[in-house]
């Protein structure tokens, strides 16, 4: 099966390739299909669960990554996560979207310009502007970017990529986002409708291609063009990414989260504080505070922007008793937290990064 995978790529089409090109290409994709595999994600992820209890490690952890994580846990955050209206027109398999009982409501600007000036007067420098929605169905969204990035936030957008426009592109790159991510989750036609429901393979991939030329036809260096997919089993097709969609400027797999079907965690877990309710803060289009992305339906309401402000917020009571819980080591008394696996999957990566 891979030999018949790699002699029908058109990587090994082009007559331009030397025999000793051939090879490593052929290597590089042997790898990436490889490390895609779910028995070696598995292995790995067992490994990892003994690796991180042995008693030496335990130890690194106490005198070296705990230490580093109080003193970053004094910050305050860089990135805020504005969710302008609750909508989409998808309903992905492996996303909350299709469970919210939130009400529907779309973000007035008197509102997204009071949580922008807030958020540029404590200092953020990142506003996103997707969380469970479709950016572009939001009718303001250019206004928005235009208002973010006359307060100098760099702004990006997630899409599905399949309601982009002839005019819709070109306003995009007029916009000043600085970048736009599509998620793909595979090459597979029939496995990527399924996973994507209500969207077309052909007309996703044929917009993101449509992007990709008007940029390099105009020559911009922004936005950045980024590609995200969520594994879904064994699917080869990722390894084709960069084949498939030339000119795109980075290419991201993640493994499939538990936000929609939460798994018991492994009893380690809680040795990894969460690094989002230090490094994110998120905003619905109702105006209020989640704990974090997978808090789709604000269980965990820490305030709302309407009436009160980000600093306030930030130093509620009931913040901090959160994130003292996660830095002792009890996430598991947190209701949204007990089942989540992200703090083993992320967190020891990115609380260096913060």
């Amino acid at each position: 099966m891979f030999a018949s995978h790699l002699l029908s790529s058109s990587l090994f089409d082009k007559a331009v390739l030397t025999p000793a090109r051939r090879i490593i290409e052929a290597s590089k994709l042997r790898a990436r299909n490889f490390v895609n595999k779910k028995a070696f994600k598995s292995t790995a992820y067992n490994f990892s669960l003994h690796f991180l209890n042995l008693p030496i490690v335990s130890q690194v952890y106490k005198l070296i990554y705990l230490p580093h994580i109080y003193r970053k846990s004094k910050n305050k955050p860089s990135t805020i996560v504005i969710e302008p209206y609750n909508v989409c027109n998808l309903a992905c398999t492996m996303c909350a979207y299709p469970d919210l009982t939130r009400p529907k409501e779309q973000m007035d600007m008197e509102l997204f310009k009071k949580v922008v000036d807030d958020a540029v007067n404590n200092n953020f420098k990142t506003l996103s502007l997707s969380l469970y929605n479709e950016p572009y169905m939001d009718n303001l969204i250019f206004e928005r970017i235009k208002y973010a990035k006359e307060k100098g936030l760099e702004t990006t957008i997630t899409t599905n990529a399949t309601l982009l426009t002839d005019e819709l592109i070109q306003k995009t790159m007029s916009s000043g986002v600085d970048c736009v991510t599509f998620s793909i989750d595979s090459l597979d036609e029939e496995k990527y409708e399924k996973i994507r429901i209500n969207a077309s393979f052909k007309t996703t991939i044929n917009n993101v291609k449509k992007m990709i030329g008007y940029r390099e036809q105009l020559n911009l260096k922004k936005p950045m063009l980024t590609m995200s997919a969520v594994m879904h089993g064994d699917d080869h097709t990722l390894a084709n990414m960069e084949e498939e969609l030339k000119g795109l400027d980075i290419y991201a797999v993640a493994m499939r989260d538990n936000r929609k079907n939460g798994q018991p965690t492994h009893g380690h877990l809680k040795s990894y504080p969460c690094w989002w309710p230090w490094n994110h803060l998120v905003v619905y289009s109702s105006g209020k505070i989640a704990l974090c992305c997978m808090d789709y339906d604000n269980v965990h309401d820490l305030g709302d922007l309407k009436t009160k402000n980000i600093d306030e917020v930030w130093n509620s009571k009931v913040f901090k008793n959160i994130r003292e819980l996660l830095l002792n080591g009890k996430g598991d008394q947190i209701e949204l937290c007990k089942n989540c696996d992200i703090p083993f999957r992320q967190s020891p990566l990115w609380w260096w990064s913060l």
